[in-house]
């Protein structure tokens, strides 16, 4: 196992046709619980950033637990969290953090995606 793939899913109330990969990479200012993650498409025949999954909440102040991330689930990234829980690749932890308008949940990985950012997947 090394790509996660979706076949399709459905953010801000659009359905977007896969194959969808997650994509992992790290980010430089969130410490070492800051995992990074993107959706790409290839609709096209080349890779397109679909929608970023996770937030770097670093310049607030807040980090997330270890093993966990902080989830955009909301504008264009509504139904995020959904998705990841579904597939058995997130499980909300019930903790949230507060940026400008929005409350952005935590959540922690499991399943698949987790394995994968253990192995250094990134």
């Amino acid at each position: 196992m090394d790509k996660l793939i979706f076949d399709s899913i459905q953010l801000a109330g659009i359905t977007y046709n896969g194959p969808i990969e997650v994509q992992l990479s790290q980010y430089l200012d969130g410490g070492p619980n800051g995992v990074a993650i993107v959706l790409v498409t290839y609709e096209e025949g080349y890779p397109d950033l679909l929608s970023k999954v996770t937030l770097n909440m670093a310049g607030v102040g807040s980090f997330p637990a270890e093993g966990c991330v902080f989830v955009k689930d909301y504008s264009e990234g509504a139904g995020t969290v959904k998705a990841f829980v579904d597939k058995g690749w997130m499980k909300p932890t019930g903790r949230t953090v507060k940026s400008g308008w929005v409350t952005v949940p935590e959540l922690k990985l499991t399943g698949e995606l987790a394995e994968l950012v253990k192995a250094g997947a990134r």
